[in-house]
């Protein structure tokens, strides 16, 4: 894999499938055994930018603590993955997936040159593009025009929270084209928590940002979930995921964004200032949920 860009395209084109471990406490038999057509892609977008040198630390490259002679984490601050890399001690909990296989961590495929223009560069991430280069559709547009067995009578993918920094152009990755969204409001995760049904309706919306958005009923999954999760907009999201796939209702793709519960962006994956304090809740609330 030579960069971001071309990793970008590549999944644009091809039919990506991934599944929930947990699915298997509360599908039935049925959506046990279908088939990868009928798996399902959970993207969850770390706000605001992941620090990826201090998730999986190169600990044999003296350049690492060299640039960064006050946020470097030491070997014995990490779990070894091999003498080479650590994993930033807050991605505990998935180590049972490391060890069993069912985790990769793909490299090299950050931006390698960037404006230092917050919407140009999130235009570029969304899309694909090269720095000199303009692309109307996100690189999951492009991926539902390319792959029809994906298609929906009604909705094309979820989305629990924001899908961009833009407001002027909000869809991030689901840009242009006709890609049908149902949009889930996570800015209020204290009133979603209590709600007994999470899931039970959506506003559906495209791809166009000004296109007004109709609601979209749901009825509930029901399912009986043995998995627990975390009590918090992401975990909520991640369980209503669960139970309407569980239910055989889920879209093949639903979009989850990490961020602070409590709306200032610092306090999650936003790694402008006081990262050592920040930065490991953010990755913990992640690998627990």
């Amino acid at each position: 894999m030579k960069d971001r860009r071309e990793f970008l395209l590549k999944a644009s084109a091809l039919g990506i499938s991934g599944a929930l471990p947990a699915f298997a406490s509360a599908a039935s038999a049925n959506e046990r055994t279908r088939g990868a057509a009928e798996k399902l892609v959970v993207m969850v977008y770390l706000k605001a930018g992941n620090d990826a040198y201090n998730t999986l630390v190169p600990l044999d490259n003296p350049r690492y603590y060299t640039m960064r002679p006050n946020i470097a984490l030491k070997r014995e601050q990490t779990i070894l993955l091999n003498p080479r890399q650590g994993l930033n001690r807050s991605l505990q909990a998935l180590m049972p997936l490391w060890q069993d296989g069912q985790l990769a961590l793909l490299q090299g495929i950050g931006q390698q040159e960037v404006t230092n223009q917050h919407y140009r560069d999130a235009e570029t991430q969304f899309t694909g593009a090269g720095p000199d280069e303009y692309y109307d559709d996100g690189w999951m547009t492009r991926a539902f025009a390319r792959n029809g067995k994906w298609a929906r009578d009604s909705i094309d993918a979820f989305a629990f929270g924001d899908l961009d920094i833009r407001e002027a152009d909000p869809m991030g990755p689901f840009r242009g084209g006709g890609a049908r969204l149902g949009v889930v409001n996570l800015l209020q995760p204290t009133h979603w928590l209590s709600s007994t049904a999470p899931s039970a309706d959506a506003l559906l919306t495209t791809s166009k940002a000004r296109e007004v958005p109709t609601r979209w009923p749901l009825r509930r999954a029901g399912s009986a979930l043995r998995t627990p999760f975390p009590q918090d907009s992401f975990g909520t999201a991640l369980q209503a995921t669960v139970e309407l796939a569980a239910a055989g209702m889920a879209p093949p793709v639903v979009h989850i964004t990490l961020n602070s519960e409590d709306g200032d962006h610092h306090h999650a994956f936003d790694t402008h200032w006081d990262q050592l304090k920040y930065h490991g809740p953010a990755l913990t609330r992640l690998a627990e949920g």
